[in-house]
C-alpha cells in the first residue's frame, strides 16, 4: 500500500515540479527531490505511525 499526498504550489514552480501537460502528474528535478525528500519522509513516516497506533488500538479494544 502506498501514501499519495497533494502538493499546492505556486505556478513559478511548474518546472521544478516537471508537471505534465495534464496537469495531474509531476516529473520532479533532482534538486527538488533532495530538498523536499527529507521533511516528506518524516511526514511520512509520522503518519504512518499514528496509522498503524490507530489500527493497534482498534485490534486491541476489539
Amino acid at each position: 500500500m502506498g501514501w499519495r499526498c497533494e502538493i499546492r504550489f505556486n505556478a513559478d514552480l511548474d518546472d521544478a515540479f516537471g508537471i505534465t501537460h495534464t496537469k495531474q502528474q509531476i516529473r520532479p528535478k533532482e534538486y527538488l527531490i533532495e530538498a523536499l525528500e527529507p521533511i516528506i519522509e518524516d511526514t511520512a513516516k509520522a503518519l504512518n505511525s499514528r496509522v498503524r497506533q490507530k489500527h493497534l488500538n482498534l485490534k486491541t479494544e476489539a
